[in-house]
């Protein structure tokens, strides 16, 4: 029977999609959550009314805000956080759209925890509260909650707000609140100044690779991930300090393409073909690579190798008067040597030169776009820049 599963791509992918990293935005998360549920355990302790707080997470599309948040629930409800009651506490997802109005969003909760409200829906809110209670859950979170807002409903967004300092309001169980979306949600919110006071904001900064810090970090994921697949990367690290030799550097990088390229459609191999690029087109890169080998090996690897084929020319040029073309090949590091001995020794000029595409990239076609090629770029002539010293004649 014909399967359209790719056994041995799933076996070789499973790992790495499962596989998790931990940005530094990550942890900046984990404090404002942390903060968040100790402040509702420390009043729900006194056994007073009380006000619970939130949190607003705000950041572009798919930079790992719903899957941050996710494993932060998951730990949470894991059982270990134990109410004042003795029940272990909870909180519950809840994914918004456009289709929702101010009362349908008590519905919506509702059905998150797992009580879904047919008919009449005017007293929603009350039984949230209420399911909430009898659930031991604590915490709602909100997900794509700018798909609610409008910017012609100013009314049904003022509804919506309220809906939400309600919740973390209601002295007979407030609930927390994380209110996750695009960075426009954070105008919405900040229309109801009451609500604005009860949250704490996370930002999602995009990766930005102008940025140092977004630099090391992503080749720290590289690195991590690279081990993870089974694959030496450790070339790359060694070529990028001087200590390795360029065409290792090619090795790793194609073998990280074969693992990483089916999950991104086609992302990683336009990544990588922009790091080839800059880095096999730079002549310091391939003059640390050969100065890793001492003095004198370019002497026996390019001068007297180049001296050879020079004598040979020669000799076809004096005994050979009927050969009207001779064709010399030699690789890259050869080529300035070589056309200054053509020169010199010959009295050769060069006539024309042909350039053959070795590494296509179409940007318009590409799943990388434009910014974050020319982010990539600038990042790997940066570390270039930094990296590798020219070897002084």
């Amino acid at each position: 029977m014909m399967s359209f599963i790719n056994s041995r791509l799933v076996e070789l992918s499973r790992p790495l999609k499962a596989a998790y990293f931990p940005f530094s935005r990550a942890q900046d998360l984990s404090r404002a959550l942390s903060w968040c549920v100790t402040d509702y355990a420390t009043k729900a302790s006194i056994g007073q009314l009380f006000e619970a707080r939130g949190v607003l997470v705000i950041g572009e599309s798919r930079q790992g805000k719903s899957r941050e948040i996710q494993r932060f629930r998951d730990k949470f409800n894991g059982g270990s956080e134990i109410m004042p009651d003795g029940r272990p506490a909870r909180i519950v997802h809840c994914i918004l759209s456009g289709k929702v109005t101010w009362k349908d969003l008590g519905v919506k909760v509702l059905s998150a925890l797992g009580y879904p409200l047919k008919g009449r829906n005017t007293q929603a809110e009350i039984w949230v509260v209420k399911y909430a209670e009898l659930q031991g859950v604590v915490g709602i979170h909100f997900d794509e909650c700018q798909h609610v807002f409008s910017e012609v409903g100013e009314r049904t967004n003022q509804q919506i707000l309220d809906s939400f300092k309600t919740l973390l309001k209601d002295s007979r169980w407030p609930l927390m609140l994380i209110l996750s979306g695009i960075p426009s949600l954070a105008a919405h919110v900040a229309k109801e100044e009451q609500l604005v006071r009860l949250l704490r904001t996370v930002h999602f900064a995009t990766i930005d690779l102008t940025r140092q810090k977004d630099v090391d970090e992503m080749l720290n994921l590289t690195f991590v991930y690279a081990e993870k697949a089974g694959l030496d990367f450790g070339p790359l690290g060694g070529t990028l300090a001087g200590s390795s030799f360029p065409a290792k550097v090619v090795s790793a990088l194609l073998g990280l393409l074969r693992f990483f390229d089916n999950m991104t459609d086609g992302a990683v191999a336009d990544s990588m073909k922009v790091v080839l690029i800059e880095m096999l087109g730079n002549p310091i890169l391939l003059e640390q690579g050969m100065a890793q080998f001492g003095p004198g090996f370019d002497e026996v690897i390019i001068d007297d190798r180049n001296q050879v084929a020079i004598d040979d020319l020669k000799a076809i040029i004096e005994h050979e008067p009927e050969v009207r073309s001779v064709a010399i090949f030699y690789g890259a590091a050869h080529m300035p040597d070589m056309a200054q001995r053509l020169k010199e020794q010959l009295g050769y000029e060069a006539a024309e030169e042909q350039w053959l595409t070795a590494i296509k990239l179409d940007f318009k076609k590409s799943a990388v776009t434009q910014r974050e090629i020319d982010q990539l770029r600038a990042m790997v002539k940066r570390m270039l820049h930094q990296q590798l010293r020219p070897r002084r004649r």
